[in-house]
Order: C-alpha cells, then sequence, then structure tokens
C-alpha cells in the first residue's frame, strides 16, 4: 500500500533539506573536528592561523547554518553558538597574532645588534682596545647608521671597556611606528649584547 507524501502547512509535498544545510550540532562538530583533524597546532599547541580564519569565515555563512524558515530565521540559541564560536576563534587567533608581531620586532632587534657586533669588532682587531667608546660617539666610531622606521633605539650600555663592550638595543623609542606598540611601553623592552676581547658574546633580554 502505497503511502502518499507528507504535507506541508502550505498544502505542497515537503522536500528533504538539502545536504548542505547542517544544524547547530553539525556546525560545533564540523568545527570541533576541523581544529583536531586539519588544525596543525604550532609551536605553542594552538591550531593554526590559517585554519582559524577559515573557519571564523565558514561559520556564520550559509554552508555552515541551517536552513532559515520561511516564517522565523535563526532562533536566538542558534545565534549565541555561532557567536560563542566565532568568540572562541578570535580568543585563539589574536595571541598568536601579537605573540608572532612581538617576535618578529624582536628578530629585528637581534639582527641589528649582530650587525653593530661585527662593526664593534672590526674595531677591536685594528686597536685592540673598547676604551673611549662611548654612548656620543659610538655611531661615528664604529660606521653605524640606525635602520629606518626602526622599533629600537640602540647605544651602548656602558661606555666601552679594554676587554669588552655593551651593545644594547631599547625597544618602542619616542617617535617608532605605531607597530612597535607590541614590544610594550617606551623602553620597557631592552636586549644587552656584550661582546668580549676573545671574539665570543651573552646576550640577555628584559621583555614586558
Amino acid at each position: 500500500m502505497m503511502t502518499e507524501p507528507r504535507q506541508t502547512a502550505a498544502g505542497g509535498p515537503r522536500r528533504p533539506s538539502p545536504w548542505w544545510h547542517l544544524s547547530v550540532r553539525g556546525l560545533t562538530i564540523l568545527f570541533g573536528l576541523a581544529v583536531l583533524v586539519i588544525g596543525a597546532p604550532g609551536e605553542d599547541g594552538l591550531p593554526s592561523p590559517v585554519v582559524l580564519v577559515l573557519l571564523a569565515l565558514l561559520a556564520p555563512s550559509g554552508l555552515l547554518t541551517r536552513k532559515r524558515k520561511k516564517e522565523g530565521g535563526f532562533t536566538l540559541i542558534e545565534l549565541v553558538v555561532v557567536l560563542a564560536i566565532l568568540g572562541i576563534l578570535i580568543a585563539l587567533a589574536v595571541p598568536r597574532y601579537l605573540g608572532a608581531r612581538r617576535s618578529a620586532l624582536i628578530s629585528e632587534g637581534d639582527n641589528t645588534l649582530q650587525e653593530l657586533k661585527t662593526l664593534s669588532w672590526a674595531y677591536y682587531q685594528q686597536y685592540s682596545t673598547w676604551a673611549g667608546v662611548t654612548a656620543a660617539n659610538f655611531q661615528t666610531t664604529f660606521g653605524f647608521s640606525a635602520p629606518a622606521g626602526r622599533c629600537w633605539d640602540y647605544t651602548l650600555a656602558a661606555d666601552g671597556a679594554a676587554a669588552n663592550i655593551q651593545l644594547r638595543a631599547t625597544g618602542n623609542p619616542a617617535g617608532a611606528p605605531a607597530k612597535c606598540g607590541a614590544l610594550g611601553t617606551a623602553g620597557a623592552a631592552s636586549i644587552t649584547l656584550q661582546v668580549n676581547d676573545d671574539g665570543s658574546s651573552a646576550r640577555t633580554q628584559v621583555l614586558p
């Protein structure tokens, strides 16, 4: 015996929902699987930024949300769940972005200090001392020129001595670009590189 198709309120046969119209439960499951399977964790154990961005773009779209009802649209619970997932994604992505930007700025300071170390070592090879080198004259003495648009101010931690010299980079100096704010307030971050007369060096840093 054949059964008649179910009728909708409008009187027409009810069509099954397409496979891509997933419920909020499906959205949550996909989110978890994406993080566990394709969200290759970074060094800090969090999902990769690429996956986080893709999920943030897909979560509120029509591909991962339930088909709207003609008479009601999304329910409040569905909207709250989507917003909560987006909040989680943002909470994971923003610290990674800020941390990566600060790491890049620290590398910038280290690279310039290594350049300054090479110049100071060349000076020592010629004069066998750093005595007389001060914060006021080290740039002209070594032939050093600080890069433009820098996030670090380069100076000496102490006047040069016979057996060593201490090079210092101080973060976020006055007039630095806005991106340098990742290093904290002016002078909060610093890197010190001590160069010794045997060619060895020792690095210390202070970060907020």
